[in-house]
């Protein structure tokens, strides 16, 4: 009896790691919290605590791209979020995603990407991104905050991210801003 044995040479991709200021906005570990009050009602706090984060390469046969993954889970059993960020895509930019699971569905967006620090959307989704250097919500004060205007999305109007602090407020279809009066974040 003969065995033959044949080995192949495994083609590992180059690891795609994120960019430093993706890091900076969007990682977000576990047990961080978010005191979110509404801009009307400053004195009603709603605590959300990060979940089930991790951060890992994907199939190093594939992409073997950096992909970062978390939920932002609320104390009252509401919607909740989820962040999605995939390093280095095809077109060379980190591509972020906001998901919020409100009573078993899923809502998509905003998507945007992430290309050295320059923030922008994807064309063909028509929503506009701004950068700023301070941005308030009532007597709070965030540094570097990207603000996104989202055309078609269910739920939002405007989402907001700062720099080290991830996503600190959102203004819902409806008009009422939220936003985290408190952020204490392990990053």
């Amino acid at each position: 009896m003969l065995f033959v044995f044949i080995a192949c040479n495994d083609y590992e991709k180059e690891k795609i790691e994120f960019n430093q200021t993706t890091k900076d906005y969007f990682t977000i570990k576990d047990n961080s919290t978010y005191h979110y009050v509404s801009l009307e009602d400053t004195n009603k706090t709603v605590k959300y605590t990060v979940k089930n984060y991790f951060s890992k390469f994907s199939n190093p046969d594939y992409t073997n791209n950096e992909i970062m993954y978390y939920e932002i889970i609320p104390d009252n059993n509401t919607e909740y979020f989820i962040m999605r960020v995939e390093a280095g895509t095809s077109i060379n930019s980190d591509r972020i995603t906001l998901l919020t699971v409100k009573n078993d569905t899923t809502f998509f967006g905003p998507l945007f990407l992430n290309s050295g620090g320059l923030f922008e959307t994807y064309e063909s989704l028509n929503d506009s991104i701004f950068q700023y250097q301070n941005y308030k919500f009532g007597n709070t004060i965030y540094e570097n905050v990207i603000r996104i205007k989202i055309f078609e999305n269910a739920l939002y109007k405007e989402v907001f991210f700062a720099k080290y602090k991830g996503m600190v407020a959102r203004i819902e279809k409806n008009g009422k801003l939220y936003y985290a009066k408190r952020a204490e974040v392990i990053n």
